[in-house]
């Protein structure tokens, strides 16, 4: 089970539908058009038509829906920014592999 909250899960409704995994899991399920096997009776909560009473769920549910639209806006990767222990694949010194100078060390380019 991916769901988080576990300990709220009962016999018909295995997933909460307001954790991460679950608001990921269903947005993946429906864009690819698999709810057949993903069937939204067994969430608490339904991802477009429920309401989220707390306010944590709605921050996480906002979260995805503002990560999408500054994701769809994106035209390169260059503009994919990386935490500081982790870094994009280089195909030489100071350049990415998939083209484009990666950033020098130092410059903070957030």
């Amino acid at each position: 089970m991916s769901c988080s909250r576990v300990h709220k899960m009962t016999k018909y409704k295995t997933h909460c539908g307001v954790c991460s995994q679950c608001i990921d899991r269903r947005f993946g399920t429906l864009g690819a058009g698999l709810e057949e096997h993903d069937p939204e009776e067994m969430y608490e909560v339904r991802l477009l038509e429920d309401e989220r009473d707390k306010d944590e769920d709605r921050t996480m549910a906002e979260a995805y829906v503002k990560t999408a639209s500054d994701m769809r806006q994106m035209d390169t990767l260059k503009n994919l920014r990386f935490d500081s222990g982790s870094r994009p694949p280089m195909a030489e010194p100071g350049k990415w592999a998939f083209g484009g100078n990666a950033p020098q060390r130092g410059i903070n380019t957030r």
